[in-house]
């Protein structure tokens, strides 16, 4: 280390070498040729020298590495921007100014591995000045020798398609990541300049060199600049932009200019993208109006309005039967009066479903003088006087088990009231398929010895491990938090007693206020479950065998081939040798193989080594990473909102894409009927008399207004835009219409959309099959509805809901919406995710047979733990695991299907909260609500477009904890969602669209 400090000293000052370094003098010679892996040297005009090398990096600094201890590598110079590691191949050329000075690299390429067939340096080699920039063939030759993650081709020569950020650039080509280059003639997409430094693209690539450079994501944008110093400016703190180069129109870029252009993906500082287009809108130093955004009052919500007592009236609330036998017949009385000081009609009282439980009496009045009351008892109904009383007699007869909540009417001259009643119907029998607790008790017994056994063996004491991931630096910024098991949960579980009694919200319905600390306390409940179940597989007397590897010790475990226990790799054992007392420690085995029988533990090196052979107690220990990312997840639900959570009303939001109208007809015009408008003193344009701008395009009035022609209806003759294709949601003047359970035509709210053009909405499917191209031409008409639905997003963020029975075509279905997104909104990025390895597999399966994926725009994301032998072969060219070099740049493709679990380590890599637009979760009925949150926490709090697809009606998730199931963990966030009234049927509105709101719901 000394030895090279002092050499990087001698090259800085330029000193004379004395006789104490005279072996660094001598190795510095290239015509010596003692220095390993120096060629040839050649000296240039200038006195320099130069010389090609290659060989091993022998030290590694904060900014600058030393190859063979004897050439200096600033990290600047290195193809890539890759960082070496102490012992990495490399190979470069390097120049020193004089005899007495120390080599300095001038290019460096790290080799993953040895090249065997790089030719070696010859003595007449020479090298370019020193800034001067290397011609292209000696570029791609280097870039053609690193065989790293990115490499550019296969081994056969064939191109292939690449993502990749791009580290260095000149107005001639550039490198991208990985050290593929590429001229400037190959680029396409960026606007009037070439690439910069940052950009993210996509590429075809050679052995020698990029052929085709594009941007991997574009995007239009529109907003205000916030930021300028120099030619450097910001739009909305979120697009990068040089002023000189960019602004197409004339002048000086101000903070407060309104822009807009187009933009590319580009990691600059904290930025995601560049501009590389701009148009000014409007200067911030003009004089212009400013926009005035003015709303109407808020409307309640439809249920709560009616459910309000009005004009005086109040009526008995709330109305519960509670819990009711199945076959008996119990009785509830309404109580209405008037308090009010006009009399009020009330015309009759009814449930407003047919097949109900529920029975209504007619109403009766209270009144001490008979003759009052046959006068206010009318024909038409009863009259109900200020201060007067009547009642009416609920009847349930318990014929349908279950709970269910009905709404009975009361309805008067001019309004009405309503009232929700709930009945919950028990069948006696029930009791029989209860749990045992004999059995609950015995299993927690067991547990509590099997704890108290452990804790008095070794006393918390525990040595460490060897984890079977790979010691090396991993990308991830962020760690996972520990949410440890609270000890009052744990020792009530032992004693089997309900949850609730420590804590309190487990009780109250469910919102955002205790959302988190309702499923954090259901996680740790079902966490402690699995614990106890895990300690019933505990072995006592056991022995371990030396693997043949001789890294790990083998130990058979019975019942391992049927699941008991489950055990993979992560998941670690604690061992205490039988012998020892109650100081002994417990030693950590990871899990680094499971066989049919047995699995392969790897302990401290100090253990392993002494270990004889003699009988072991041994505890499992289940990895809690997948408990964690669901803690984290629902942590992040405050920000994810209760538009997505609990949404009560649908605010209408402009759609991502809007088909192309389909052609005008034509139609033949005949010479009779102008000649009869001449005669009758009309001009030949309007039958109003209105003259037509002949010359111009058709829909030129005299007056000056503009006709759309050859639009969809909803193009207003004054410019204004009506957004068609949706339920009356957006107003001709541009403002959108909140839907939701308001009044009778489903408006709840009306609010003012944001500044700019209103487009027309997306069409529904009995329009878009004439002007939208479908990739799955056999998809029937729902379907292909659902799919324009999807790709107009404009329910974003509310959760849009594809459900069905099995067999109905959802998965193809949304992988139709993806191909979609992909192909007609290119600044998207998706994210898929599943329950399960199988159901991720076969999306990525169903993509592949499209034709219209490659590795370049999709990526199987696995976690470490799964066996290459159960990933089918049309997905193992797709694949990318947790641990792979490759991870950064893999998040940046535009498809990305994970499992819902291990997606939670992509938020560890600290991605901006818009870099996924899309998420679709296929199978979200199979899911808990914290597992299908970890990938919604990845978008929505963004505004993104989440599609959950499944069947509510299908068996939810599994879970071990019975109070668990009852506290609302078994029910997944689709099957809540579809509870709602926002998601429920309404065959008044939505008779055309299946009983459901099209923007929210398809049923398949």
């Amino acid at each position: 280390m000394l030895s090279a400090l002092y050499r990087l000293t001698q090259y800085i000052l330029g000193a004379d070498n004395t006789d104490q370094d005279g072996d660094v003098k001598e190795a510095s010679k290239g015509e010596s040729g003692q220095c390993h892996g120096l060629g040839g040297t050649s000296q240039s005009g200038d006195g320099a020298e130069y010389v090609s090398f290659s060989g091993k990096v022998t030290s590694v600094f904060s900014h600058y590495a030393m190859i063979n201890d004897t050439i200096y590598c600033a990290f600047e110079v290195i193809f890539g921007g890759r960082h070496p590691h102490i012992g990495d191949q490399v190979k470069g050329q390097a120049r020193r100014p004089h005899d007495d000075a120390g080599w300095r690299a001038t290019q460096l390429t790290v080799l993953d591995e040895p090249c065997w067939d790089e030719p070696t340096p010859t003595s007449d080699s020479s090298a370019p000045p020193d800034g001067q920039r290397v011609d292209d063939d000696t570029w791609r030759h280097l870039s053609s020798t690193d065989s790293g993650a990115h490499a550019a081709d296969d081994d056969d020569g064939e191109p292939r398609e690449l993502i990749g950020q791009v580290t260095s650039a000149d107005p001639l080509g550039g490198a991208i990541e990985g050290g593929v280059a590429y001229a400037a003639s190959v680029c396409a997409g960026f606007g009037a300049g070439p690439p910069v430094v940052g950009d993210w693209v996509r590429a075809t690539a050679t052995r020698g060199g990029a052929t085709c450079v594009a941007p991997l994501r574009r995007r239009a944008y529109q907003g205000k600049v916030t930021f300028v110093q120099g030619s450097s400016a910001r739009v909305d703190d979120e697009v990068a932009a040089e002023a000189t180069t960019t602004c197409e129109v004339g002048g000086r870029l101000r903070v407060g200019d309104e822009v807009g252009g187009l933009a590319v993906e580009s990691s600059q500082g904290r930025l995601t993208w560049r501009a590389i287009s701009m148009n000014r809108i409007s200067s911030s130093n003009h004089d212009r109006p400013g926009i005035v955004v003015t709303t109407t009052p808020l409307k309640k919500s439809f249920l709560g309005e009616l459910l309000r007592n009005k004009e005086g009236v109040t009526v008995t609330s709330p109305l519960e039967f509670g819990t009711v036998e199945l076959g008996r017949t119990v009785y509830l009385t309404a109580w209405i009066q008037n308090e009010g000081s006009t009399e009020q009609m009330l015309l009759r009282c009814r449930v407003t479903t047919t097949l109900t439980q529920l029975t209504i009496d007619s109403p009766k009045i209270i009144s001490t003088d008979p003759k009052q009351v046959e006068v206010l008892a009318q024909e038409d109904g009863i009259a109900l006087l200020p201060g007067g009383i009547c009642y009416v007699n609920i009847i349930c007869h318990a014929t349908d088990v279950g709970t269910a909540t009905q709404t009975l009417l009361f309805e008067f001259d001019g309004f009405k009231i309503g009232r929700r009643v709930g009945v919950t119907v028990r069948d006696p029998s029930e009791s029989l398929l209860a749990p045992q607790p004999r059995a609950d008790r015995g299993r927690r017994e067991r547990a509590r010895d099997a704890q108290q056994r452990f804790d008095e063996k070794h006393g918390g004491w525990v040595v460490p491990g060897q984890r079977p991931l790979p010691a090396k630096a991993r990308p991830f910024l962020a760690r996972l938090g520990r949410w440890p098991v609270p000890g009052d949960l744990r020792q009530g579980a032992l004693r089997g007693e309900d949850p609730a009694t420590q804590r309190s919200c487990l009780r109250a319905p469910l919102a955002l206020r205790n959302f988190g600390d309702r499923f954090h306390a259901l996680l740790h409940v079902e966490e402690i479950v699995s614990e106890m179940e895990m300690r019933e597989n505990d072995l006592r007397d056991a022995t371990m065998t030396r693997h043949h590897d001789n890294d790990t010790l083998a130990l058979a475990v019975p019942g391992l081939a049927e699941g008991r226990p489950s055990l993979m790799l992560g998941d670690k054992a604690l061992v205490t040798e039988g012998a020892a007392g109650a100081a002994a420690p417990a030693y950590e085995g990871y899990v680094h193989a499971v066989r049919q029988e047995e699995v392969l533990l790897a302990f401290h090196p100090s253990f392993q080594r002494e270990y004889a052979g003699g009988a072991v107690d041994v505890a499992f220990v289940c990895s809690r990473a997948q408990t964690q990312r669901h803690h984290e997840a629902v942590a992040r639900a405050p920000l994810v909102g209760a538009a997505v959570l609990f949404p009560q009303r649908l605010t209408v939001s402009m759609p991502l894409y809007v088909p192309p109208p389909p052609p005008p007809p034509v139609r033949c015009r005949r010479a009779a009927p102008r000649v009869r408008r001449a005669e009758a003193g009309l001009s030949p344009g309007m039958d109003d008399g209105r003259t037509k701008v002949m010359g111009s395009p058709p829909g030129i009035m005299a007056d000056g207004r503009t006709k759309v022609m050859g639009s969809p209806p909803g193009i207003m003759a004054d410019g204004r835009t009506k957004v068609m294709g949706s339920p009356s949601g957006i107003m001709a003047d541009g403002r959108t219409k909140v839907m939701g359970p308001g009044t009778a035509d489903g408006q709840a709210e009306v609010t003012w959309s944001p500044p700019g053009p209103v487009a027309p909405a997306v069409p529904d499917a009995t329009t878009a099959p004439h002007s939208f191209e479908f990739f799955n031409a056999a998809l029937n008409s729902r379907q292909r509805s659902a799919v324009v639905r999807m790709l107009g997003a404009q329910s974003r963020p509310t959760p849009y809901v594809l459900f069905g029975p099995p067999g109905t075509g959802k998965t193809i279905t949304i992988v139709e919406a993806m191909l979609q997104v992909l192909s007609r909104l290119p600044s998207t990025r998706i994210l898929v995710c599943t329950p399960s390895n199988s159901a991720a597999d076969l999306i990525v399966q169903r993509l592949h047979e499209s034709g219209r994926v490659t590795t370049a725009d999709m990526v199987r994301y696995m976690a470490f733990q799964r066996s290459d032998e159960t990933v089918p072969d049309d997905v193992r060219d797709y694949c990318v695991r947790c641990d792979d070099d490759a991870l950064t740049c893999a998040v940046r493709r535009r498809l990305v299907v994970s499992t819902c679990g291990s997606c939670g380590t992509l938020a560890a890599l600290g991605l901006p909260p818009d870099h996924f637009t899309h998420v679709f979760v296929d199978e979200a009925g199979q899911a808990t609500e914290p597992e299908t949150l970890i990938p919604i926490a990845m978008a929505a709090p963004a505004g993104g477009q989440v599609v959950l697809s499944g069947d509510p009606m299908q068996l939810g998730p599994v879970l071990r904890s019975p109070f668990a199931k009852t506290y609302g963990l078994e029910t997944s966030l689709l099957e809540r969602l579809c509870q709602r009234p926002l998601y429920c049927r309404d065959e008044s509105r939505f008779a055309n669209h299946g009983s459901y709101d099209p923007l929210l719901v398809t049923k398949l």
